[in-house]
């Protein structure tokens, strides 16, 4: 029944960032910039994402506890209490884009774990989109000076900062140990092979 349920999930996840990126393209493509609809679909996906936080708590998935929470949490904040009809597209796109295409790119990953190219993407494309995803939420809280004290605003931003070292550090982590473990899966494929009785030399 979960595994059921995660692959429901998986797929809404990838069709609804997918339909975000889709948007945000054809907004620039347009030249008109509304944000409206946008915005509306990022609050949906990034609240339906708590399912990924339950599932860490219940231990029906493995991963970081700490990362998870922190990852979570901090695009619940900047996508509900900052992102709205009207923020600045410039700023907001910078975020979006970068949460989308990782998020595509992860979600790919859970529905097509054999696929060699989502590997790839999964252990090497967080090196360009964390560090673009983080100066978007940056851009885009800092819009709220106006609305929030300042105070509350660095503190947010000094929060997001940290919080995505510690994201790039695990992540950093985890492509080191697939590269360990594909190594040695290689090292294993080319001794079964060479032990194989097809390759074993005939005797005269």
């Amino acid at each position: 029944m979960f595994g059921l349920i995660s692959l429901v999930y998986n797929v809404s996840q990838l069709i609804g960032w997918s339909t975000i990126l889709g948007l945000v393209m054809l907004e620039i493509m347009n030249g008109t910039e509304k944000t409206g609809q946008i915005v509306w679909l990022v609050h949906v996906m990034q609240i339906s994402q708590i399912y990924d936080l339950i599932s860490n708590i219940l231990g029906l998935t493995s991963g970081s506890l700490i990362s998870n929470v922190l990852q979570l949490g901090g695009r619940l904040v900047v996508a509900l209490l900052f992102m709205y009809d009207g923020v600045c597209f410039c700023c907001l796109i910078n975020a979006v884009i970068a949460w989308s295409l990782a998020e595509i790119i992860r979600f790919s990953y859970y529905l097509f774990k054999n696929n060699s190219l989502f590997k790839t993407l999964r252990y090497n494309a967080f090196m360009v989109l964390y560090p673009i995803g983080i100066l978007g939420e940056l851009r885009t809280v800092n819009q709220s000076l106006a609305i929030y004290d300042q105070i509350q605003i660095r503190g947010l931003q000094i929060i997001l900062i940290l919080g995505g070292f510690f994201m790039y550090a695990q992540m950093l982590s985890a492509k080191r140990k697939h590269s360990k473990q594909t190594g040695v899966d290689q090292k294993q494929n080319v001794k079964q092979r060479s032990n194989s009785p097809v390759n074993r030399p005939k005797r005269e």
